[in-house]
């Protein structure tokens, strides 16, 4: 079982400019004796004028952000293509889970959650896109974002 323990921090800062870190560690295993499996993966992104941070399983993700990336010079609203992307993505390969249902909350869905932020001026274009809610592009309002856990 992959666990998603991973912290992507976004901030704003007085120039508008966006300064966004992440842990580089892909961990698999109980979390109780995590067992690395990778220490430097990338999980920030660049994506036209804006930078992208992966929480829980990249590899779920990795795809539909490369498109996005690929077609960003070209993309007015990039966050709305990612979004799009991205549901397109889990939708094809990973299917949907019913609202109400007797199965257990983790599934076959992979956990992700991408943080977006572009240089948009009062936190406007910090966002976070979970999974969990189909990638619905949640707008923070503030000059921060963070996903993730944050014991880290």
């Amino acid at each position: 079982m992959h666990r998603t323990m991973s912290l992507v921090v976004a901030m704003q800062v007085s120039s508008d400019d966006v300064v966004m870190a992440a842990d580089r560690r892909g961990t698999y295993g109980d979390p109780r004796a995590l067992v690395c499996l990778d220490e430097n993966m990338n999980k920030l992104h660049v994506c036209g004028n804006a930078a992208l941070g992966i929480v829980g399983m990249p590899g779920a993700v990795f795809a539909p952000i490369v498109a996005v990336q690929n077609q960003a010079a070209t993309t007015p609203d990039l966050v709305g293509a990612l979004s799009a992307a991205l549901r397109e993505h889990y939708v094809k390969n990973f299917s949907l889970r019913p609202f109400i249902t007797n199965a257990p909350m983790i599934d076959s869905r992979p956990m992700a959650s991408i943080v977006y932020a572009d240089r948009r001026s009062k936190g406007a274009g910090l966002c976070i896109l979970p999974a969990d809610l189909n990638f619905t592009p949640m707008f923070t309002g503030q000059r921060y974002a963070m996903q993730g856990v944050t014991s880290y």
